[in-house]
């Protein structure tokens, strides 16, 4: 065991900062452990920042995303939002910052424990939904419907809880990159299907009429690395082209 100072080669000597360090890391009080440890503080706090950083770019997406089809909705402080199938609670997020109750709502209690707005997320069953009838002024989800094998279920139970609009964020199969990475990966090969009339067929047959429908979108939240979301945010604007399909719907 080398103690703390026992061992001071001619490099550290020469070496004002102390940047070099002999002692025993076994030991936790000694100099050279604690030094460690205060590496491995930086490491994890640098990691962590770089999520937070990350999550940051994805929310900016979203207000982009939204920002420019849900004119039709007016979203404020009197505003009660359900969100359906929130998953990690990106898009939650969003809504927390706009409207004055927002509650988030999905199976996953895994998905849940990594929402940001974790202390309005509850676990439920999208078709079943346990809130009464017309309690939401506004419904909405994100890259949930194509998960699922009847949509319109699900369109059916928002409507019910909903007194004004259902909002629907899914995936547009006209974006090449959007449609190779479905095509790649099973669970989204429903949302091949998906585009701007295939969402407005969706809203019929669920007895809802859709006020408003635009692609849009060059950044996908949740996986557009922070450093991108600068050179991206240029092509980020309405395009038959776009990621994403994003249509607010009402009760007739």
């Amino acid at each position: 065991i080398v103690p703390d100072g026992l061992v001071v080669p001619a490099c550290a000597q020469a070496c004002p900062t102390q940047a070099i360090t002999f002692g025993n890391t076994l030991d936790p009080t000694s100099r050279v452990a604690r030094l460690k440890k205060r590496a491995a503080d930086y490491l994890l706090r640098a990691r962590r920042v770089n999520r937070v950083l990350d999550k940051v770019a994805q929310w900016a997406a979203v207000g982009r995303l939204l920002g420019l089809s849900t004119k039709p909705l007016a979203v404020d402080s009197t505003t009660s939002v359900l969100d359906v199938g929130a998953g990690n609670g990106t898009f939650t997020w969003y809504w927390a910052e706009r409207a004055g109750h927002v509650v988030g709502v999905d199976f996953s209690r895994n998905l849940l424990r990594r929402s940001p707005c974790r202390s309005s997320m509850a676990q439920a069953d999208a078709a079943r939904l346990p809130f009464r009838d017309r309690q939401f002024d506004v419904v909405a989800e994100s890259n949930f419907l194509h998960h699922v094998s009847d949509p319109v279920v699900i369109l059916r139970e928002m409507a019910r809880v909903t007194r004004r609009h259902v909002v629907l964020v899914e995936p547009n199969r006209w974006h090449l990159p959007m449609t190779l990475f479905m095509a790649l990966h099973r669970p989204d090969w429903r949302g091949l299907r998906f585009d701007r009339g295939h969402v407005a067929r969706l809203a019929n047959r669920a007895g809802l009429r859709l006020a408003a429908a635009e692609a849009q979108g060059a950044i996908y939240p949740n996986q557009t690395p922070a450093r991108l979301v600068g050179p991206l945010a240029r092509f980020d604007r309405p395009s038959r082209m776009g990621a994403y399909v994003v249509a607010v719907l009402e009760n007739p």
